[in-house]
């Protein structure tokens, strides 16, 4: 089982009847699943990645008026139940090693990953933010959203960029993927410098994926 399978089994098994149990009245204004950084984020986990910084949990996720009330309790049975879990599965940590478990405000969890608390509000965050941000808010598997206001904002994220931004972002991945592959890997080559040949031809395969993301309305993780 991957990271993603495991946080949803660990949840179905132990956090939604913790939840239930002592948080009723919260559970509905509640978003609990996984996702941001990391390659178990992404599905990409192996038992060879799991050397470090690796444990089975998952996010919470609440306002803020509702962190203020009940944040620290609701942290409190998520640690005791994530150390239950863990015990035997834990593993090293390295310095700089960081895991997107417990609980969680909304916009803080888009401020850390974004620079911002939610959608992009102008071309500009669009345009300059890393693909990869984005594809750090998307990644991973919501287990449940009764009010469905965290999922609204990765859906809005995930379908909302300007047209003209995706275009201006495809024409400087058009642009960066001739100077490396046509004209820098060539010129390496005929230099004898297979070294530098090399590193054109990664350019261009991070571009040109890049712009595969984009025309499939994704984000390059």
């Amino acid at each position: 089982m991957n990271g993603i399978e495991l946080a949803e089994k660990f949840y179905r098994e132990y956090g939604e009847n913790m939840l239930t149990s002592l948080f009723p009245e919260l559970i509905s204004r509640l978003a609990v699943g996984i996702a941001g950084r990391g390659s178990e984020c992404f599905g990409f986990d192996d038992e060879i990645s799991r050397d470090h910084d690796f444990s089975i949990g998952f996010t919470i996720w609440l306002s803020a008026e509702d962190d203020e009330k009940y944040g620290f309790k609701l942290a409190r049975a998520y640690s005791k139940a994530a150390a239950e879990i863990n015990s035997a599965a834990a593993t090293a940590s390295s310095a700089l090693g960081y895991q997107e478990h417990g609980v969680c405000i909304v916009e803080d969890f888009f401020n850390r990953h974004l620079g911002f608390p939610g959608v992009p509000r102008c071309y500009q965050e669009w345009l300059y933010t890393p693909e990869y941000a984005f594809a750090e808010i998307l990644n991973g598997k919501i287990f449940r959203d009764d009010s469905s206001r965290f999922s609204v904002i990765r859906q809005e994220i995930a379908t909302g960029m300007p047209h003209d931004v995706r275009l201006k972002k495809l024409a400087a991945r058009a642009v960066m993927m001739a100077q490396s592959g046509q004209y820098n890997f060539e010129r390496c080559l005929k230099h004898r410098e297979p070294g530098s040949a090399a590193l054109a031809l990664a350019e261009f395969v991070r571009h040109t994926v890049s712009m595969i993301f984009l025309l499939n309305c994704r984000f390059a993780p």
